[in-house]
């Protein structure tokens, strides 16, 4: 990672955190009723906002760690090729010299 990509990563995780800390000091301070168990909704739980964020991350890391391994894969096939070509050529190599 370059310098500037590290100093960006860590302003985003200094926002995050400070984020997450706001939430969290005023959900400690707001106390919701208890629900009754009468609701006639159709969704009775919700996804909270959090939570949405939360799996929106996850789908992203899961895709990001998908196109890495992909990434890495590719390049380890073409490094296999470029393998069995420089053996090619080092064994050519010692048939022309032990003809020699």
């Amino acid at each position: 990672m370059t310098p500037r990509e590290k100093r960006q990563v860590r302003k985003r995780w200094r926002q995050n955190s400070r984020e997450y800390r706001e939430r969290k000091k005023t959900s400690a301070h707001i106390l919701t009723p208890p629900t009754s168990p009468n609701t006639n909704e159709e969704n009775p739980n919700p996804i909270p906002e959090d939570n949405r964020r939360s799996l929106s991350m996850r789908r992203s890391l899961a895709r990001k760690r998908k196109n890495q391994k992909a990434k890495c894969y590719r390049q380890n096939s073409k490094l296999v090729i470029k393998l069995k070509c420089q053996q090619r050529l080092t064994e050519r190599y010692k048939k022309r010299y032990l003809t020699v």
